[in-house]
């Protein structure tokens, strides 16, 4: 068998059985698998946060790398699909995280021929499938099939206008938002900038946490690429009342 590298994130939890029964799956089907847990806290159902995290890390792992993403899996009932990205591959339910996780509209995925597929009756069974199919390349055991179209949060900008969304919000309460730096700096062009999020008006982008006094309100760009809005150690999240999908508005002035 040949070995491989498996990314688990999932909304699974750790209190329960369920991530330890889709390892256990896997492994029977090859034991030389090397998984490794990004994480199964996402909260439940929350595709655009999984998506979040699987898109920061992707770029850090070696080619041939599976990422299997399942949020939400068993409530839609959603196909299993594989994508390619680059040259690693993302196994998800066809539930839009595809398009999320590459931030761009895909199509099209792979899922096992429905033969295969349905003499599999276990929905972790059908996952652990698919990841033998793409380690031993039995891609004649794949069909291409359509994808639900894509869905992804981007900001909203206009003339002198940027309104984000909070997409995750990490342990710390960091509020993570979808503006990525690239589209941050190509707007700016150089004028001066407020962010206005809750009752907290923010005019520079730090680098660190201890360039601001303790409590006090920072906006910077973290490891994943996108604006974070934080307090210095304390949780924003929860003392602001912040919550995903909540939004908040970068003016630009020219003056």
């Amino acid at each position: 068998m040949l070995m491989g590298i498996i990314t688990l994130t999932t909304d699974l939890g750790n209190q329960d059985f369920y991530a330890g029964l889709l390892k256990g799956k896997l492994l029977s089907q090859n034991r030389q698998l090397n998984i490794i847990d990004i994480t199964h806290q996402i909260n439940p159902y929350d595709i655009p946060s999984a998506a979040f995290q699987v898109r920061t890390i992707i770029d850090e792992f070696p080619e041939n790398t599976i990422h299997i993403a399942l949020v939400n899996a068993f409530e839609q009932n959603a196909v299993i699909v594989a994508v390619q990205f680059h040259d690693q591959w993302i196994i998800v339910p066809d539930n839009r995280m595809a398009s999320m996780i590459m931030q761009t509209n895909i199509q099209e995925g792979f899922t096992l021929k429905p033969e295969i597929m349905d003499a599999i009756p276990n929905y972790f069974g059908k996952i652990s499938m698919m990841v033998d199919v793409i380690t031993q390349k039995k891609f004649e055991n794949l069909i291409k099939i359509p994808l639900k179209p894509a869905q992804w949060f981007y900001p909203s900008i206009s003339e002198n206008t940027m309104k984000g969304l909070i997409i995750h919000i990490d342990r710390f309460g960091n509020c993570i938002s979808n503006i990525h730096k690239n589209d941050f700096y190509n707007e700016i062009k150089g004028r001066r900038f407020e962010i206005r999020f809750r009752n907290i008006k923010i005019h520079k982008i730090h680098k660190e946490y201890y360039e601001v006094d303790k409590g006090d309100a920072l906006a910077y760009f973290g490891l994943s690429g996108f604006m974070e809005l934080a307090l210095r150690e304390a949780n924003a999240g929860s003392l602001l009342g912040v919550k995903t999908y909540d939004q908040f508005t970068i003016e630009f002035y020219n003056d």
